[in-house]
């Protein structure tokens, strides 16, 4: 008999945490999209010779998943994962001897070669809890940390920390912190590697006032970043901060966003003789202004990132957003500082090292665009864009990085 009713309690628990599960409310989202691309003369280069000033073609695709688990009013945990996030007929996934050979998903190896990319099969992002209380809502896991006010430094990159967000009426107040790397914590070598920058870590802290009014908002960022090089010819601690305002607004017709950011503190402040101290002193700047007078509109952009004054050995400048991973969400052409066509092409060369790539850094850019949309689902776009180098890159003549010229229908199907 006690067996019996210890069996039947334990049917009785089953079904007591299987019955919330049952209610579970799951909601799915994301994209799938299949892109080809035909780029020509992708050196840049007039008469190439050997290098080759050619046309290079091919079809890629991403198929992007966020699943919300609604656990309980108030309490969710939010996934989302790319898969198969590849150029059509890539063979970087076959391990020797077919690594030449087509392949699809049921003949090609489990580990794959070692060159491929993890999101070529699956590759999960971000997994983090969401959950309201009384005195504010947190989010914790591995979530999007850099999106604040515009588009301008936003990226895609997920990292885990946790993050509280307290509304107060039209106010909101974030506190954030962000785990980017995560070195040892105890010294592996010998007592001797033990001091300031033995973990190798590397830690955000962020404070956000953001307040809204009718028709717009306006906020202020404010991270300090603390992290360390532990390399054997490195050993020095980083110490920065950076000052982040924007503000959006809509006057009628006009719609007017402007992002501004400064960086300052220390890129290298040495922890032994013979590395160098190096300060941090950047800044940059966003405008965007869009006018709709239906079924026509008309726009401006301008961006500036300072570049970094190859001169001044002891400053850095510029070629931030590269560190800190910052601005890949811009986009503000479809080649220059896109990001999608780094991610598949890679940045623009010509004679020297990637001087354009997806994260804006050293440059001047302004763009003017009009479109119209003579039906609800069709808007076709004319835009031209001009941009040059704050700084001088290695290996360029001069400044000028060139003059883009975008054209972009686009037609709604659903």
């Amino acid at each position: 008999m006690r067996k019996f009713w210890i069996v039947l309690l334990t049917m009785g628990l089953i079904v007591a945490f299987a019955m919330p599960a049952a209610a579970l409310d799951v909601k799915f989202g994301g994209s799938y999209y299949v892109q080809g691309i035909y780029d020509h003369n992708r050196s840049l280069k007039d008469n190439a010779g050997a290098t080759g000033d050619g046309s290079t073609a091919f079809i890629a695709q991403r198929l992007r998943i966020q699943t919300e688990f609604k656990v309980a009013e108030g309490l969710s945990l939010v996934t989302r994962f790319d898969a198969l996030e590849k150029k059509w007929g890539d063979t970087t996934w076959a391990a020797a001897p077919t690594a030449t050979t087509n392949y699809d998903s049921v003949n090609r190896g489990s580990a794959g070669n070692a060159g491929s990319r993890v999101q070529e099969n699956i590759e999960f992002e971000r997994a983090y809890i969401d959950f309201n209380t009384a005195i504010g809502k947190f989010m914790v896991g591995y979530q999007n940390f850099i999106a604040f006010g515009t588009s301008f430094l936003d990226t895609h990159v997920a990292r885990p920390g946790i993050k509280y967000i307290l509304p107060i009426g039209n106010s909101t107040i974030v506190l954030a912190m962000e785990q980017i790397r995560e070195g040892t914590s105890t010294p592996t070598v010998s007592p001797s590697n033990q001091g300031l920058v033995t973990e190798g870590d590397k830690t955000a802290y962020d404070v956000a006032f953001i307040q809204k009014w009718q028709g717009g908002d306006a906020g202020v960022l404010v991270q300090y970043l603390v992290g360390s090089d532990t390399s054997a010819a490195s050993h020095y601690k980083t110490k920065a901060y950076i000052i982040d305002p924007y503000v959006k607004a809509t006057f009628g017709p006009v719609f007017v966003e402007a992002e501004l950011y400064y960086g300052g503190g220390k890129l290298q402040d040495p922890d032994r003789a013979g590395v160098a101290d190096v300060d941090i002193k950047t800044w940059g700047a966003y405008v965007h202004a869009l006018a709709n007078f239906a079924p026509a509109y008309v726009g401006a952009k301008f961006m500036y990132m300072r570049g970094n004054d190859p001169s001044s050995t002891d400053t850095r400048e510029g070629s931030l957003a590269a560190l800190l991973s910052m601005g890949q969400i811009a986009s503000p052409c479809l080649i220059l500082w896109n990001d999608e066509t780094s991610t598949w092409m890679n940045g623009l060369t010509g004679y020297g090292a990637n001087s354009v790539n997806n994260f804006p850094d050293n440059l001047w850019l302004y763009g003017l665009y009009g479109g119209v949309k003579p039906m609800p689902k069709l808007d076709v776009q004319l835009g031209v864009y001009y941009a040059y180098a704050d700084q001088r890159p290695a290996n360029h003549l001069n400044k000028d990085f060139g003059t883009e010229i975008d054209l972009i229908a686009k037609y709604k199907i659903y």
